[in-house]
């Protein structure tokens, strides 16, 4: 077992170490298409409102993440603007931390307002999205 967690500690830090262009634009693109969904939740519902409790999160959890996936995506452009010269600013254990809790907010808000609306649709099929998004969660984590 400490094998297989020192190869993630060294698959981690080589994605850290060496950021690269495609990279950078593909989290840019990332950011910028988290805050399309959200928005695109968000103008769906104004079509029928938020009156029951399950879109009321959803509304939350999609407002919470939008500003993050926007911020996310802003951030990434800057320093695809920047260029090579600022990828050591951006290998800095401060930046990295800051950068995965926005992209963790980003994430569990996304997850919230999908979840929340496939709630008020059929509350059986959001057991299975749990229950299959664990799954995959534990998957990606084993291998």
């Amino acid at each position: 077992m400490s094998t297989r967690r020192s190869n993630i500690d060294k698959l981690h830090l080589r994605l850290r170490r060496y950021p690269s262009h495609e990279r950078l634009v593909l989290l840019r693109n990332l950011g910028y298409g988290g805050a399309a969904i959200c928005l695109a939740v968000l103008v769906g519902l104004t079509q029928v409102g938020a009156k029951d409790s399950a879109l009321k999160i959803t509304v939350i959890c999609a407002s919470v993440a939008l500003p993050a996936w926007l911020m996310l995506g802003a951030i990434f452009e800057y320093y695809i603007f920047l260029g090579k010269e600022s990828y050591p600013h951006l290998r800095t254990n401060s930046v990295n931390r800051f950068l995965q809790l926005w992209m963790f907010v980003g994430g569990a808000g996304t997850f919230g307002a999908t979840l929340g609306t496939i709630w008020f649709l059929m509350p059986e099929a959001a057991y299975a999205f749990l229950a299959l998004s664990f799954g995959g969660v534990v998957a990606a984590l084993l291998f």
